[in-house]
């Protein structure tokens, strides 16, 4: 079973408690679509609020408040399909990749029948609504007709007069800015909203809520819910975002992984996000990889002239690239550079974990195709065989999270590098390891694993060269 942690829930006022939040808890959400992150999400504070008891999602009109969010998304009717399939799937192990996860568990998902309901309240206005209209509006209880998905009326009863509100993290970030929550917007939010946050990456919430106060003025009633209360295996769904999901529909990979299979279904039916559907501008999967194809360009530049110094200081610069998960792009890269071939003696991409036991012999066995130790003895037998002064060595896995896959190291990768030192080679063994979000394609990985490969053996070969 899993386990059930105390609450964690803090207060930037006194006296926030679970019990004030009542039994409904409203989502705002865009939906440009809505995957396994949004829908766990909810799960989260169904299984940590005892009393809830129902969680309405908000869909949004696709008419961001945001000024700098604003573009084209799919119309309503269809991003309200997209979350009704989504959430009519998500506790069907046959249909749900998260429902399989939990049950394996012994875990059960809380999200089906009644515990859900979806409101299309904004598709009435043509233009941005606010935050603030939502939780005076539905404080007000009037203005907001609830698109029925049930036949039963849902339960508004809440111990606290605020509205309890599930909200993302950089819907606190962006409360900093003046330009996207006016003043009154704040004052609307701090009187009548309890809002529920999951916290995601490195954000200190405490913090961010002190700097609102500080900087705008308000004291927010936020509590925090917490992911463990999540089976262990669901936990790394909440890397996922929109933008990972419509960029994975641009490279054409799968969305099982993503969303319900009957959601990904009716995305690629109706060729929802495809490239030749959007303007440049909102290519994200194409833009990305040419953001991290420019880096990779200008850090294999640098790595250059750091090899052309090290020679001409008579120190050690010839170099050589064992490469798995990155398939030869960082070689690629470098090899793009005029004056490589100063530098450079050989490159090896032993893809498959049988070319990799043919360089390596049995004790290639030993270890796992993706960890330090399979990058160190990549390393080490790619030097004996090269010569090279420095051999850099990589194996990663690249693509993204699914549930065809048993391994669940996608996004991870490691790295070796070896110093040319025949009596000691240990002494010149440096190792790191590079997580990447696990749900990004397979070419983002590897276009990140370079990137992140050439930072860091530049940062090893200037302390070699100081």
């Amino acid at each position: 079973m899993s386990k059930n942690p105390p609450p964690s829930l803090f207060s930037a006022l006194d006296g926030l408690s679970l019990e004030g939040i009542g039994e409904v808890v409203h989502f705002p959400l865009t939906a440009d679509p809505a995957g396994f992150h949004h829908l766990l999400l909810a799960e989260c504070a169904l299984r940590q609020i005892p009393q809830l008891k129902q969680v309405v999602f908000i869909l949004s009109n696709g008419l961001h408040p945001d000024p700098t969010k604003r573009k084209n998304i799919p119309e309503g009717e269809i991003r309200l399909s997209l979350l009704r399939q989504a959430l009519v799937s998500f506790a069907d192990p046959e249909l749900s990749y998260p429902a399989r996860l939990a049950m394996d568990k012994q875990s059960p998902l809380k999200l089906k029948g009644e515990a859900w309901e979806i409101s299309t309240a904004e598709f009435r206005w043509e233009r941005p609504v606010r935050l603030a209209e939502h939780v005076m509006r539905l404080k007000e209880g009037k203005g907001f007709e609830h698109h029925r998905e049930k036949s039963a009326e849902s339960s508004e009863k809440q111990t606290d007069d605020r509205i309890s509100m599930l909200i993302g993290t950089d819907l606190l970030n962006r409360m900093l800015d003046g330009k996207i929550f006016s003043d009154d917007d704040l004052k609307a939010i701090e009187e009548g909203a309890l809002l529920l946050v999951v916290p995601r990456g490195k954000e200190n919430l405490p913090e961010l809520v002190q700097s609102l106060k500080e900087q705008r003025g308000i004291v927010l009633r936020v509590g925090v819910l917490d992911p463990e209360w999540l089976p262990q295996p669901l936990r790394v769904l909440l890397n996922l975002s929109s933008t990972v999901i419509r960029r994975s529909v641009q490279a054409g990979q799968s969305l099982l992984g993503f969303m319900p299979e009957s959601a990904s279904d009716m995305i690629q039916s109706r060729g929802l996000y495809q490239d030749e559907n959007l303007p440049m501008s909102e290519k994200n999967w194409l833009g990305h990889c040419q953001k991290l194809e420019m880096e990779l360009e200008l850090h294999a530049k640098k790595l250059l002239s750091m090899l052309d110094a090290l020679q001409k200081m008579g120190q050690k610069h010839t170099i050589s690239f064992i490469e798995s998960g990155t398939g030869g792009r960082i070689a690629a890269a470098f090899t793009a550079v005029p004056g490589a071939s100063r530098h450079l003696n050989q490159v090896l991409v032993p893809y498959s974990r049988e070319s990799q036991l043919d360089l390596l012999g049995t004790s290639g066995k030993r270890h796992s195709t993706v960890s330090h130790e399979r990058a160190q003895a990549l390393a080490r037998k790619f030097q004996q065989k090269t010569g090279s002064d420095w051999v850099l060595a990589e194996t990663g896995m690249a693509g993204p999270l699914s549930p065809e896959r048993r391994s669940r190291k996608n996004g991870v990768s490691f790295l070796a590098l070896a110093g040319k030192n025949p009596v000691d080679q240990e002494s010149f063994m440096k190792t790191k390891k590079i997580e990447a979000n696990p749900f990004f394609s397979k070419k983002e990985h590897q276009l990140e694993f370079s990137v992140e490969a050439l930072k860091w053996l530049l940062i090893q070969l200037e302390a070699e060269k100081s």
